[in-house]
């Protein structure tokens, strides 16, 4: 396959000769017209024959008796360099083409109204990173500011991969389809120990923007967005606004051109904003309203302290009670957000696995335990979902346990700092 038009140029994170990165050439793979053979096709076999030897090992699989000597071994880099970086390559498209229909729901879900001259992307056949990645950037451009900013971080590592394979081709195949070009021509040498630092940069961007697209997914099903931005714009808004209580007086509306202006937001956006932060329980109580959970009070955190003494049983609780218990407990987890607390409480469902897990974690002995033995998970919980009330009838009616964690938690800070004299001592 010929390429359409010449080759953008190189940002160099990539591919380099170590002369030009600066490193130890022993890295270093012949390509192109530098391997020293009048054909590259056999060089192109035996990388990918040496790559599957190398894996095979990889895997603790011990040569074969009817190996050669070199299985896995030897001065390889001049034929690994094929397999290695098409391999990267690979996984540089497939993620690329893995995140596009993701990228997609989340901007539907942020901008239902409004296509923004956007379509649907189309992932079909081809090859090059550089259109794929396009198309990502784009709708991550009109969702999220930490979206685009991601994105955007990857275009280096992308012109790198473009300017030398477009086609996804050059590093499978010693030439082109016609067998009249030879790939990597403008290559003399290609510093795999500077291609590893590049790669591992490039990974780690994409899993980045993957977990931050995954993020915003859910925001965006929460209604926790602000114009072009997250959560932490919406609680910068709800900090900047004054009492809800004040909100009749003339001011407020010199206060919202201000708010405008200070977060670029047009009237609508700061209009759908507030109306989130007056019905959300986390931002609400920036504005000096506790909006309390439905089927939560002091008498069900006492039911629930009873039942773990065993001074009750399992059916002292209600479902709902259970449910918003286990609501509770979810948004203690760390990578929980307040804003999903609605979505545990779910109706349980007919299929019998799904039931039987929802069971599980409603299970009032089994809830009884997680408040009994990680207060301070509940305690994290409480305060993310703008519950002061509850806080304070939890931390009286737990307070014991509460007590015995920190208890707990200074005897192991002396014992490590008994640790640390020992050693200093020694």
């Amino acid at each position: 396959m010929k390429n359409d038009g010449p080759l953008e140029p190189g940002t160099g994170v990539l591919f380099q000769s170590a002369a030009s990165a600066g490193s130890d050439p022993q890295h270093n793979a012949c390509v192109g017209n530098n391997t020293g053979s009048i054909e590259n096709l056999p060089l192109y076999a035996g990388g990918f024959e040496k790559a599957t030897e190398v894996l095979l090992v990889s895997l603790g699989i011990a040569p074969p008796s009817n190996a050669r000597s070199t299985w896995a071994r030897g001065r390889i880099e001049d034929v690994m360099v094929y397999p290695i970086c098409y391999c990267a390559r690979h996984h540089v498209e497939l993620a690329i083409k893995h995140m596009l229909p993701l990228a997609w729901r989340t901007f539907k879900l942020r901008s239902p109204n409004d296509r923004k001259g956007l379509s649907k992307p189309d992932i079909g056949t081809k090859h090059s990173i550089k259109l794929y990645w396009g198309m990502l950037d784009a709708i991550c451009k009109a969702t999220d500011k930490r979206l685009e900013a991601l994105c955007q971080k990857l275009l280096p590592y992308i012109q790198d991969f473009e300017s030398v394979d477009s086609t996804g081709q050059v590093f499978r195949y010693a030439t082109n389809s016609d067998g009249d070009e030879l790939h990597l021509e403008t290559l003399d040498h290609i510093d795999l120990a500077h291609f590893a630092h590049g790669y591992a940069e490039l990974c780690t961007i994409l899993e980045d923007l993957r977990y931050t697209l995954m993020t915003v997914e859910v925001e965006a099903e929460c209604g926790s967005f602000a114009g072009p931005s997250g959560p932490e714009t919406l609680r910068r808004i709800a900090d900047a606004l004054p009492p809800m209580n004040t909100w009749s007086d003339g001011s407020f509306s010199e206060t919202k051109t201000r708010i405008r202006r200070q977060f670029d937001l047009s009237a609508n956006s700061l209009s759908t904003a507030i109306n989130r932060i007056k019905t959300s329980r986390h931002l609400s109580l920036r504005v000096g309203v506790e909006i309390p959970i439905e089927g939560l009070s002091r008498d069900v955190f006492e039911r629930l302290h009873h039942l773990y003494a065993g001074s009750l049983s399992s059916d002292s609780l209600s479902e709902a009670e259970r449910s918003a218990l286990h609501a509770v407990l979810q948004v203690g987890i760390p990578y929980v957000m307040p804003e999903e607390f609605d979505s545990f409480l779910v109706p349980r469902p007919e299929t019998d696995e799904a039931a039987s897990q929802y069971d599980l974690e409603r299970d009032a002995k089994h809830l009884a335990r997680k408040f009994a033995r990680s207060p301070d998970r509940i305690v994290a919980s409480l305060r993310a979902l703008g519950q002061p009330t509850l806080l304070r009838e939890f931390e009286d009616v737990y307070a014991d346990h509460i007590a015995r964690l920190e208890a707990l938690r200074v005897d192991q800070a002396n014992g490590f700092d008994d640790f640390l004299d020992g050693l200093g001592s020694a």
